[in-house]
């Protein structure tokens, strides 16, 4: 038994190192391949080995097939590829980040069929979507994400669409934007009592329609911003 044991511990010992030296390998690259394309990387200082927990991309040329490079960062929880060419199998490589919470893809190429993927990460806390072509349509898909705190989408949503988010009970924030957003839209927010604060760019709402919904959800901090020219 003795010999067994002892025999156990050096194939550990042997091993180990050797894994942990793949991990840090796998990292590495991951690292150059962000620093590469002008993005950046940010560690949890204060979490045991530091892993990478942000990957900022925004604004550069990265491609779908790229994201496969960042595979090895296990711990990563916040994504920026606003202003980039992401488009919908860019997703499908993002799928394996179980603990990602924060996923900006404003001004992307991402539709309807992308929110299939993006409703994978039940953690998900922070979703931008404004700019994209995400319609109403793929609204069915977000409202599956019940732990969002806040969201903004883009002009391709109506009021329909604002139907689809009544399951988000924690949901802190929400920005939306264009003429489908109307005061049907927003009495389908009056059941989020978890809202504080609604940004309105934009949209067909009216006085009397904020008004309302100020009423329903006393707390909540509404902004409308109006196109020149309107009341």
């Amino acid at each position: 038994m003795l010999r067994l044991l002892t025999a156990l511990s050096c194939l550990w010992l042997t091993l180990c190192p050797s894994a942990t030296a793949r991990a840090d390998d796998t990292e590495e690259k991951a690292i150059r391949f962000v620093q590469q394309l002008g993005g950046k990387v940010v560690r949890d200082e204060k979490a045991p080995g530091k892993p990478i927990t942000e990957v900022h991309l925004n604004g550069t040329s990265v491609r779908d097939a790229d994201l496969k490079n960042l595979t090895g960062l296990s711990e990563l929880q916040a994504l920026f590829v606003y202003d980039t060419g992401i488009t919908d199998a860019g997703l499908k490589e993002i799928t394996g980040f179980k603990k990602l919470n924060h996923l900006d893809l404003s001004n992307t190429k991402v539709t309807d069929e992308g929110t299939k993927e993006i409703a994978k990460h039940s953690e998900m806390f922070l979703l931008n979507l404004m700019g994209t072509g995400v319609t109403d349509k793929g609204m069915k898909e977000i409202g599956k994400l019940t732990k969002l705190n806040y969201l903004t989408l883009g002009h391709g949503v109506t009021d329909a669409g604002l139907k689809e988010l009544a399951g988000l009970k924690e949901l802190d924030c929400l920005v939306v934007i264009g003429n489908g957003i109307t005061d049907t839209g927003l009495t389908e927010l009056t059941g989020l009592k978890t809202l504080t604060r609604v940004a309105l760019n934009y949209t067909a709402v009216t006085d009397a329609g904020v008004e309302k919904l100020q009423k329903a959800i006393p707390k909540c901090e509404i902004s409308n911003v109006k196109r020149k020219g309107k009341k």
